[in-house]
């Protein structure tokens, strides 16, 4: 979604995009033109959390009454006055909503809202006082201190939070005059990597082997191990989501966890594959049904895997303990796909526009060159 603004002559013009279609408004100052775009922005977004489509005739905003949005900062519009309470629920009904973990963040926001640190005024909030929030974290259910990935997701949060607050209406933001308390703190240290594992060749397999009869599983496991993708990404793949490009197949995912589109290239043996199991699946289909047509399972609006999140995950683990790779996870596979496209030769933005991440530090936690494709090149 982007904002723009106009200067004609002492008029102001504010104009507000998403995906080709438009709204705007002109107004006799400036600060009355982005009040109605923040106010645009926050309608549009909560059409967008509630399902609809983005129709400007819905934006329920004045347009060119200079008295219907008054100079005066009221409740609607985002203040350094605001507790961080009220910034929670506003940011959680204007960005959150429409994000992919809109679920994950709206938990943040509720624990969040009846702490201490939420009573607070967002120009209050300090760095110190965000680091002893976060250092005595409390698992909410039995009262342990909160792990370290958790402590981290609170103060990533957080400062998403104070980004948006600080960032100009052009960028999406609120445009405070605020700085963010989190960029001062040191954070906790991240889960050690030892945890996280490449899966070799041998064992690659080992679990090939496990999975034979299972063939929807085999082709989650081989565009998993093959492409790096995340698993929700896998299973919600719809066919009309693999298409062929102009030198070969591709994915085409329109939002990834990161809120990104990206498009992945497939290599040839993994194509081949995909093809080979929906010309199966299609054949097999019209067998059973002989009054339909084989289209009706592979119509582009189809979801190709019909297992959810906690089943692709318990039963990967079965199928693990049966190739004798007990401590082995089925995220190891994404670790182990990012690792062999290093081994391949790939740059490290490229492995980023196959993988998705958005940040070459996070990304190295993923990369576990392996010592034989070093010494051919050394």
């Amino acid at each position: 979604m982007a904002t723009t603004f106009m200067k004609r002559g002492k008029r102001h013009t504010a104009t507000v995009r998403y995906r080709g279609a438009s709204v705007s408004s002109t107004f006799d100052s400036r600060l009355l033109a982005e009040k109605w775009a923040l106010r645009a922005r926050a309608e549009i977004e909560k059409a967008l959390a509630d399902g609809l489509d983005f129709d400007p005739a819905t934006v329920k905003v004045a347009r060119n009454s200079k008295s219907s949005i008054p100079e005066k900062t009221d409740a609607s519009v985002p203040s350094v006055e605001w507790t961080l309470k009220e910034a929670l629920n506003y940011y959680g009904a204007t960005v959150s909503a429409s994000k992919k973990s809109a679920v994950n963040q709206l938990n943040l926001i509720k624990h969040l809202s009846g702490t201490s640190l939420g009573g607070k005024q967002l120009k209050e909030i300090t760095s110190l006082e965000v680091k002893i929030f976060i250092d005595n974290l409390k698992n909410q259910k039995n009262g342990k201190p909160s792990a370290n990935v958790t402590k981290r997701n609170y103060a990533f949060f957080i400062s998403g939070l104070f980004k948006v607050a600080g960032d100009k209406y052009e960028m999406g933001g609120w445009n405070l005059n605020i700085k963010n308390p989190v960029k001062n703190i040191k954070l906790p240290e991240p889960p050690k990597s030892s945890k996280q594992r490449r899966i070799t060749d041998k064992e690659t397999n080992l679990i090939i082997q496990e999975l034979i009869g299972y063939r929807q599983f085999m082709l989650f496991f081989q565009l998993a191990v093959n492409t790096g993708m995340r698993r929700s990404e896998i299973l919600s793949l719809k066919w009309g989501d693999i298409k062929e490009g102009n030198e070969g197949y591709i994915i085409k995912i329109e939002e990834s966890k990161s809120g990104y589109s990206r498009i992945i290239y497939l290599n040839d043996k993994l194509a081949y594959q995909i093809q080979i199991y929906k010309e199966d699946l299609a054949r097999r289909y019209t067998e059973e049904n002989e009054e339909v047509e084989d289209l009706d399972i592979i119509a582009d609006h189809i979801k190709i895997f019909k297992f959810s999140k906690d089943y692709a995950s318990k039963f990967f683990k079965k199928i693990a303990f049966r190739a004798g790779l007990d401590s082995t996870r089925l995220h190891d596979l994404r670790h182990t796909a990012v690792s062999n496209y290093a081994d391949a030769g790939l740059t490290l933005q490229e492995i980023m526009s196959q993988s998705g991440h958005r940040s070459p530090s996070l990304i190295s936690r993923y990369m576990h060159v392996s010592e034989s494709a070093i010494r051919k090149k050394i």
